[in-house]
């Protein structure tokens, strides 16, 4: 049996799995060929990393904004620019907001940007950050913040 993949960049991978004895077993074939495919694809690196992986903000009142500095790096050979970024939206509002336009990454290079959390109501905000890319794509980053009222609500 063969599998035929291509990845991000269109490079084909092309992998064989000996039938003789997997014919009698199909799902012990489906299982081997699987397990050769993440093989193969574990080794793939993304190529716009971001630090920290994820955004935990911790409580913010309700009124309140706190930031958390995310650094985006960009591992291909050519420069890359991120733009439109876009956050989802709670009861109509951005609670999650950055104050740049775009980003202009450098081959190997990184540059850094905050991110703004502005808690709507008293609930767990969990969004994504989505950076567009001119490049390939776009880069995703999850966030997660709580939002707390006034302590005089919980009196």
């Amino acid at each position: 049996m063969r599998a035929k993949v291509s990845n991000k960049e269109g490079r084909e991978l092309v992998i064989a799995v000996e039938c003789g004895y997997f014919a009698q077993n199909s799902i012990l074939m489906k299982e081997s060929l699987l397990l050769a495919l993440i093989s193969c694809f574990s080794v793939v690196h993304a190529q716009i990393t971001t630090t920290p992986n994820s955004l935990n903000f911790s409580t913010v009142s309700v009124g309140e904004v706190d930031s958390i500095q995310v650094t985006f790096t960009n591992n291909y050979n050519e420069p890359v620019t991120l733009s439109d970024f876009v956050f989802k939206t709670f009861y109509g509002d951005a609670v999650y907001y950055t104050k740049v336009n775009s980003l202009e990454l450098s081959s190997g290079g990184s540059e850094a940007l905050y991110v703004y959390f502005e808690p709507e109501h008293n609930i767990e905000h969990s969004s994504q950050l989505i950076a567009h890319t001119n490049y390939r794509g776009a880069v995703v980053v999850d966030i997660q913040g709580d939002g707390q009222l006034d302590q005089n609500y919980y009196s």
